[in-house]
């Protein structure tokens, strides 16, 4: 998996077939058969393995977090999609094999789904999520706008006949985010937040 990953990203799904993946680790196609019955089973067990990981990882990033820094994190997933180093790898699959990015997109799904679930109960309760929306629209006006960044990030990049920047999108997104979600007080401490992990980057970036 390791290896197949790195050859494509480079090179990209398509022109990256099972026999240069063997002949990089040095094994026969018929080693390769006996752990995967296609390239389309490596490419899953790669999707499936990215969501495992992407659960563990933002699970440990909001341990010991209260509930506007789990929501600071959640955003900041989104953000980082931008410059994700399998981005490519992503965009092939959606192309290629449709039916492997469409169990990985309702397997994320649901882990979202799960995670904001606990965000948007615990968020009414404490007074910082709004109580007069609905829980399946948020979930869908989420969607909506990840669908959004997808697009940006294959090429779409003109929103309303204007360029746009990455960097643009991504706070234009929370921004909505927020704007829909939050409370006022929910608001300003999300927006304090932050602002304290934008000082971290560019005091890490600065170093």
């Amino acid at each position: 998996m390791k290896t197949a990953r790195e050859l494509f990203r480079k090179r990209g799904l398509r022109d990256v077939n099972i026999d240069e993946i063997c002949h990089e680790l040095g094994m026969s196609k018929k080693t390769f058969y006996i752990y995967y019955e296609s390239k389309e089973a490596l490419v899953g067990s790669i999707v499936d393995a990215d969501v495992t990981l992407y659960h563990e990882a933002f699970r440990k990033r909001i341990q010991g977090k209260d509930l506007v820094g789990m929501t600071v994190e959640m955003l900041e997933v989104y953000r980082r999609g931008f410059s994700d180093p399998d981005r490519r790898i992503r965009e092939d699959i959606v192309k290629l094999y449709p039916e492997v990015f469409r169990r990985h997109a309702e397997k994320k799904m649901k882990i979202f789904k799960g995670e904001f679930r606990e965000l948007f109960d615990r968020g009414v309760a404490e007074g910082l999520y709004r109580k007069d929306i609905d829980y399946e629209l948020c979930v869908l006006q989420m969607f909506l706008l990840k669908r959004g960044i997808l697009s940006y990030l294959r090429g779409d990049t003109t929103v309303l006949g204007h360029r746009r920047s990455a960097k643009s999108m991504v706070s234009n997104f929370m921004e909505v985010i927020m704007n829909t979600f939050l409370t006022e007080d929910g608001r300003l401490r999300c927006r304090a937040l932050m602002e304290m992990a934008q000082d971290g980057r560019k005091h890490i970036d600065n170093k």
